[in-house]
């Protein structure tokens, strides 16, 4: 057999051709001939020290470039380490393809070691779950790429065992899977301007389900000319101008925002613009008549806009711009009152507690001393919730967070990739020191990959956001709290540039080092917990 023609050469052969470049994972004895398939067709395996890293990258990579990252793992332990990534990627509508290892039919059914039917257990979280068996191996992968790219955008699954990775493939034709188109509705368009031309108090509210760089422009150009007031999600951070007059803020951020809602509440319209439900847990879009324009349907379960169109959405908002002939009837102040009422929330009125710096000061020091286009990856906890507010957003795309599935332990991984795939742009992540214990072991992976972003470490020695909720609760902080790590010397063994700062003028000099060495640095910045503000859970 021409090794060429192989199941593992013919599923890499596609990946190429699809323009993937990288492979994210950690190998098993059952996935190195697919990794030399790989190798064969000029896709670099990049090693990490835990799956679900890798598929953290693999994610980040689909989302900046539109392109499916791919992440691999052997089966059994290997493929469940991926789910997190996984889920993650499906909720936060990431386009992405997780290839494992898989028992082969005949030694399942004699042997149980490491077999788990990993089918069935990627199924809910993915939008495609398939076993390669031998046969139509290139179709089955083109749909996947296609359908991982297909709005609402996600991760596809695919299981391939040992043996049929080096077997030849067999294509049948009538197994051949059409190709996958998006559906669109623009047919509501003119009904939907209507609505809105009838409303006196329309808000609008920006989120992913939109191309950030193709329709930008369009949605820019949308707010500046209606003047309709908007606030955005916060995986859309940058889509709109956050310095208009009539940006209101970040909704679903759970900093500050009650007074955005407030807002919105007090609506008679709601024009969604790429508005997707998945990154909200509040219930106010249940309770306002919502417009959509969309790359995809966001109805689900018993929410449902009363006006829809999906298509290109930077197209069909240029024509609701040319569409839309009515004058809001919105008094700048009472935009004004909530951009201000929102900063008063989360800007506490000291830059240092005992116990470490402001979070809020902290941002501010990193935003004025890094360069506009910097993209800038947020892990989650409290400082995700103050970032997405706080943090001014000027380039589509450039602020990286998990909100969908808001899972810790993203903000390291995606900060990797983000400076492996875009080496010229700045790159920093902002990480509490929970996270980063979780995926500490990446800074070798960093040190190998020879990326070089900077990492800030916020360090207030405990799980803030739940202590949130246990004072809701009116609980004890029982199960929060943990001892102080040296993360700057830590970062040191690893042959990383570790920094402790303690104030805000320490901090701003590490940064500047930083933009002037461009060089893999740790910064260590003690944070005072007492010092959040605005925080809801």
């Amino acid at each position: 057999m021409n090794r060429l023609d192989s199941c593992a050469d013919i599923l890499a052969s596609e990946l190429y051709g699809a323009g993937i470049r990288y492979v994210f994972g950690h190998p098993g004895g059952e996935v190195v001939d697919l990794i030399e398939a790989l190798a064969r067709h000029n896709i670099e395996f990049i090693l990490v020290g835990h799956e679900s890293a890798a598929a953290f990258m693999a994610a980040t990579i689909g989302r900046i470039t539109g392109t499916p990252g791919v992440c691999l793992s052997t089966l059994g332990p290997g493929a469940c380490n991926l789910l997190l990534g996984i889920g993650s990627a499906f909720l936060d509508r990431d386009p992405m393809l997780a290839i494992s290892a898989r028992s082969a039919s005949d030694v399942s059914r004699r042997n149980q070691k490491q077999h788990i039917r990993l089918n069935d257990i990627f199924e809910p979280v993915s939008k495609w779950s398939e076993g390669l068996d031998g046969i139509n191996t290139r179709s089955k992968v083109f749909r996947a790429i296609q359908l991982a790219c297909r709005a609402p955008k996600g991760p596809i699954f695919l299981s391939l065992p040992t043996a049929i990775a080096l077997q030849p493939d067999c294509e049948l034709d009538r197994q051949h899977h059409d190709e996958v188109n998006a559906d669109k509705s623009e047919d509501n368009l003119s009904q939907l301007a209507g609505v809105l031309n009838q409303a006196s108090t329309p808000v609008g509210i920006v989120g992913m389900a939109l191309d950030p760089e193709k329709d930008s422009k369009a949605v820019r150009h949308f707010f500046s000319k209606t003047g309709i007031p908007f606030a955005v999600l916060p995986q859309a951070k940058g889509v709109g101008d956050e310095d208009a007059e009539n940006f209101l803020g970040v909704v679903a951020s759970a900093a500050g925002d009650a007074h955005i809602i407030e807002f919105i509440e007090k609506s008679d319209v709601v024009i969604g613009i790429g508005f997707d439900t998945v990154e909200s847990a509040q219930s106010w879009h249940f309770d306002r008549p919502i417009l959509s324009l969309a790359n995809a349907s966001i109805a689900y379960g018993e929410f449902k806009p009363i006006i829809e169109c999906t298509g290109e959405v930077g197209k069909l908002v240029a024509q609701l711009t040319d569409c839309y002939d009515s004058v809001h009837s919105w008094r700048d102040t009472d935009i004004a009152n909530v951009q201000r009422h929102v900063k008063l929330d989360i800007e506490p009125n000291q830059s240092a507690g005992h116990a470490g710096l402001s979070p809020f000061h902290a941002l501010q020091i990193l935003q004025d001393s890094v360069p506009a286009e910097t993209i800038v990856s947020v892990d989650v906890g409290a400082h995700k919730m103050l970032a997405s507010q706080a943090w001014r957003s000027t380039v589509p795309g450039s602020f990286l967070v998990s909100n969908g599935m808001s899972s810790m332990g993203y903000g390291v991984p995606a900060a990797l990739a983000a400076s492996l795939t875009s080496p010229e742009q700045p790159v920093i992540g902002i990480i509490g020191d929970g996270g980063f214990g979780m995926m500490v072991q990446e800074l070798e992976t960093a040190v190998r990959m020879s990326v070089k972003p900077l990492l800030i470490i916020f360090c207030d020695r405990s799980l803030a956001v739940i202590k949130v909720a246990q004072r809701n609760r009116n609980l004890p902080h029982r199960g929060v709290n943990f001892l102080p790590v040296n993360w700057a010397e830590v970062a040191s063994g690893f042959g990383v540039r570790g920094v402790n700062v303690s104030t805000l003028e320490g901090l701003s000099e590490a940064v500047g080092d930083w933009c002037k060495k461009q060089e893999l640095t740790v910064v260590a910045v003690p944070i005072d917990e007492a010092l959040y503000r605005g925080l809801t859970y």
